[in-house]
């Protein structure tokens, strides 16, 4: 099979594994859970062949862990082998990527896990984007920031990379380059030829200074949940906060 047609296939294969993911990316559709009370409870289950696994297994324990501790109003139940499932739940899953359903869409909302490598954080960012978290660096206050290598950019790069996305509640969040919800500089598969996918800016350098933290430490890896993280979902989900320098005043 020739190149394009490889390419052909791979596009094809995206376009039917994201189940509507293009649809949600816009602004407006990045529903929150329903919450009928003081707590959020969102129902798994975790498909049989991953438990062969136990890496994985172990990073995913841990993203849910975190979250859980962090959040402090959300409780993740483990419902495999259920019957009859929940409703709407979360439904982890093999697939070959790592990616996720961007907020609540009612029913089994799927996380792919076998592309994230066994990296607890890049699972973190993926149940940060089915609880309603968009991505960090698709926010207009990336501006300053970092600068996207536009031309290098794959169509896949140009969906989840250079295309802006902003929810109104958040619209006052200071830019968080550490965000969990943050690609790397060098995020895999998003570029033509292996390129950097963005560049730091001036505003970025003082951002990590600040927080004696470098260029290396967003190079390569997505970041654990910090907490402007946890102020933008509490956010989101009309939990007191405390906004300190996450949010303009």
């Amino acid at each position: 099979m020739n190149r394009i047609a490889v390419g052909v296939v791979l596009l094809a294969l995206f376009a039917w594994s994201t189940r509507s993911f293009a649809d949600v990316d816009k602004p407006g559709n990045y529903k929150t859970w329903p919450k009928p009370g003081a707590r959020l409870s969102v129902r798994y289950t975790v498909e049989k062949s991953l438990t062969a696994d136990p890496g994985l297994i172990a990073a995913l324990r841990r993203a849910i862990n975190e979250w859980t501790t962090l959040l402090g109003f959300v409780d993740f139940v483990d419902v495999t082998g259920q019957k009859p499932l929940p409703k709407d739940y979360i439904s982890f899953e093999p697939g070959a990527d790592c990616k996720a359903t961007r907020g609540f869409l009612g029913g089994a909302h799927v996380i792919y896990l076998r592309g994230c490598n066994r990296e607890w954080a890049a699972m973190a960012h993926e149940i940060g984007h089915t609880l309603g978290l968009p991505h960090e660096h698709q926010r207009p206050s990336r501006d300053g920031f970092v600068t996207i290598n536009r031309l290098a950019l794959n169509d896949l790069g140009k969906t989840q990379v250079l295309e802006l996305i902003e929810l109104s509640s958040l619209r006052k969040k200071r830019h968080d380059l550490l965000s969990v919800m943050h690609y790397a500089l060098e995020q895999r598969g998003l570029t033509k030829n292996g390129e950097v996918v963005m560049f730091l800016d001036d505003e970025g350098k003082r951002f990590l200074k600040a927080r004696k933290k470098s260029e290396d430490d967003i190079r390569t890896a997505i970041n654990e949940p910090t907490a402007c993280d946890v102020v933008a979902l509490k956010h989101l989900y009309g939990m007191p906060t405390q906004d300190g320098e996450c949010f303009q005043p």
